[in-house]
């Protein structure tokens, strides 16, 4: 008996102990309540518990702030965080904001309608933050970013292979490309903010009036955006942010969205942009560059994937030109500018071959029209910027004036990028009357071209001809043969001077 009525004696005193705890976290939520209807409460002593569970602590990411307040705001209860100084170990992302508001399931259960009070829900933290400000370094000295690049594959090498295997296979030691650095501290800053939202998966972060700054090829850049979304889960992290801008009529947008599997450093980035014009961005950035070579909008859809060391494993790009002037000498016009009426390019490119897939192409200028597809290959000097492409293009057609010059032909080429000249090595296709081959065998000193024509007639010939620059053959051509039939013609000219 005695065992029974200590028993029930233990169960008494722990049941009026348990309504005493309770009834004293209701008059204290209730005292709370009270007095964040008047003003803010000073909570700064947690910020250890906050650092914990609501900062992820992190050795690469610091974070500096001054104050903690509790904030009511349309009746709902909120975390205030005061001069936010947010950045990495590298120098190379800093954030700071004058306030960050903080809700957060915990202070819904505590703050909130009782039936919130027993919500066993999972932890959910939604952040905004209005007049932040972002600085981004995405590039410096390309030795110094060489250098950061091998260290963090030699850190742990055979992981890296594995997960980016599409990227390396056949590659071990890739050399560096001029887009590498800038791919690189992106993807560096997509897993910082995998690496603060850690503890708290899901989350949401938004981002009113940001600006980022940004210091890029010794040059800075600032761009403002309305709103910026970050949303954090179990699965994977997403930023989206869309800017729109009206001049003179014209509207221009630009959307981002970028995500990256918490299991993978792997990077997404779908960037579509609708009436871009690059020479007014740049001269509103006081961009400098020596190049003009295009003066109207750009629209169109650019979608990449990229690992940790900026390598792209796969690229996509969907391009609309719309009609402008281009700077620019093709290989088959006179004339170093060309009005272009409009344009179509659908390309894709990977790191690991180098090659510019030409899935598509149309474009329409002065009084020419072409489309086809076919293979860029790029080659890269050491410093990482483009030296050269090889080009080859399949089921190419040529028409001026609405006539066919040349059809479902295949053309050879080379560019240099340094020099901005094309050479030809082969062209083969359909005239619209026979067939064509002509090639370039490069020598030591001198070009040695050959011209073999089957089946044609003098005018389809005097096309082809007019293509290239003046010179002896086909002037004296155009002026002396009007009417013939050409069964066979083999022509071979050497030349120490490209016929351009």
């Amino acid at each position: 008996m005695r065992i029974l009525s200590l028993s029930k004696y233990l169960l008494y005193s722990l049941l009026i102990l348990s309504l005493l705890i309770f009834a004293s976290l209701f008059v204290l939520r209730f005292w709370l309540n009270n007095e964040l209807l008047s003003k803010n409460i000073d909570i700064s002593f947690t910020k250890n518990f906050i650092s914990q569970y609501i900062l992820t602590p992190n050795n690469n990411i610091n974070y500096q702030y001054d104050k903690i307040e509790l904030k009511n705001s349309n009746g709902r209860v909120l975390m205030l965080i005061s001069e936010v100084k947010i950045s990495d170990k590298n120098n190379e992302f800093y954030f700071n904001a004058n306030e960050i508001e903080v809700t957060n399931s915990w202070l819904d259960r505590l703050f909130g309608p009782l039936k919130e009070f027993f919500n066993t829900s999972e932890l959910v933290n939604n952040y905004v933050i209005s007049n932040s400000e972002f600085l981004l370094e995405l590039d410096e000295d390309i030795e110094s970013t060489n250098e950061q690049i091998d260290n963090s594959k030699d850190a742990n090498n055979e992981e890296i292979l594995l997960e980016d295997s599409i990227a390396f296979l056949g590659d071990i030691s890739p050399e560096i490309h001029f887009y590498q650095p800038a791919l690189y501290r992106t993807s560096k800053f997509i897993n910082d903010i995998k690496s603060i939202f850690a503890e708290s998966p899901n989350s949401m972060v938004l981002l009113n009036d940001a600006t980022f700054n940004l210091n890029y090829s010794n040059q800075k850049y600032k761009f403002n955006s309305a709103l910026v979304e970050i949303i954090t889960n179990e699965e994977k992290v997403e930023l989206k942010t869309s800017v729109t801008s009206s001049n003179e009529g014209d509207q221009s947008e630009v959307s981002i969205y970028a995500s990256s599997l918490n299991s993978s450093d792997a990077s997404d980035l779908d960037i579509t942009f609708k009436n871009i014009n690059l020479k007014k961005i740049f001269n509103n950035l006081d961009f400098k560059s020596d190049i003009d070579l295009y003066d109207g909008d750009l629209s169109g859809r650019f979608n990449l994937s990229f690992n940790k060391l900026g390598r792209v494993i796969e690229s996509n790009l969907d391009l609309n030109i719309d009609e402008g002037v281009i700077n620019f000498k093709l290989p088959y016009s006179k004339s170093q500018t060309n009005k272009l009426n409009d344009a179509y390019f659908s390309l894709s490119f990977q790191s690991a071959t180098n090659e510019i897939t030409i899935n598509e192409m149309r474009l329409y200028h002065d009084d020419f029209k072409i489309s086809g597809n076919g293979i860029a290959n790029v080659n890269f000097m050491q410093s990482g910027s483009i030296e050269s492409f090889e080009i080859t293009l399949l089921d190419f057609n040529l028409q001026k004036r609405n006539e066919v010059i040349l059809d479902k032909s295949t053309i050879k080429m080379s560019y240099d990028a340094e020099k901005g000249s094309f050479s030809f090595n082969e062209i083969t296709g359909l005239l619209p009357l026979g067939d064509l081959k002509l090639t370039n065998e490069i020598k030591n000193d001198f070009n040695e071209y050959s011209l073999e024509i089957n089946n044609t007639d003098a005018s389809n010939l005097n096309k082809i001809l007019n293509l290239f620059s003046a010179n002896n053959v086909s002037k004296w051509f155009s002026e002396n043969v009007n009417d013939a039939q050409i069964i066979k013609l083999n022509a071979t000219r050497k030349s120490y001077k490209d016929w351009q």
